[in-house]
């Protein structure tokens, strides 16, 4: 029995159609990508996009993902909501919720599909919060800004393990 497959546009999540370099960031299928781009050329709406998209293939169903956001104000300001307005459009045109549960005192995302996405602010050291986790995949937002950024990038890289 073959598995069923969905087909949907990316206006389907309410974002607006993404110019060049969006696209190419969102089509890319390599196992590390980095956007590189000036400030407000969309950097953290793509990588939120990309992350929802990476959690909904059938391949990572049931699998963790992490949204890393250098700070907690961020993190509540930019990534939390940019994924839930997505999730919502989303349930405006198709007629069906992807989020299963969403936990919110834990910054977590459970969606229909069985994946989960852990949303965690990296300040105060909160980077070692992800080292208990078996992510599948990660976006790392911003990462230029912290102080340590090397130790951020080599402590998310260990929980990646799928």
């Amino acid at each position: 029995m073959r598995a069923k497959t969905a087909h949907f546009k990316i206006e389907d999540f309410g974002m607006l159609p993404p110019h060049e370099a969006q696209a190419r960031f969102l089509r890319s299928d390599v196992l590390s990508l980095m956007f590189l781009g000036g400030r407000g050329s969309g950097k953290s709406y793509a990588g939120c996009m990309k992350a929802l998209l990476y959690c909904l293939r059938p391949e990572h169903a049931g699998l963790d993902y992490g949204v890393f956001s250098p700070t907690y104000r961020q993190l509540i300001r930019v990534q939390l909501p940019t994924i839930l307005q997505f999730c919502e459009e989303f349930q405006k045109n198709a007629g069906f919720s992807l989020i299963k549960r969403h936990y919110r005192s834990d910054y977590v995302i459970e969606f229909i599909n069985g994946s989960r996405m852990y949303l965690q602010s990296l300040e105060n050291r909160g980077v070692d919060r992800c080292r208990s986790l078996s992510l599948s995949g990660a976006m790392i937002d911003e990462i230029a800004f912290l102080k340590n950024p090397w130790y951020a990038y080599q402590t998310i890289l260990a929980a990646v393990r799928g």
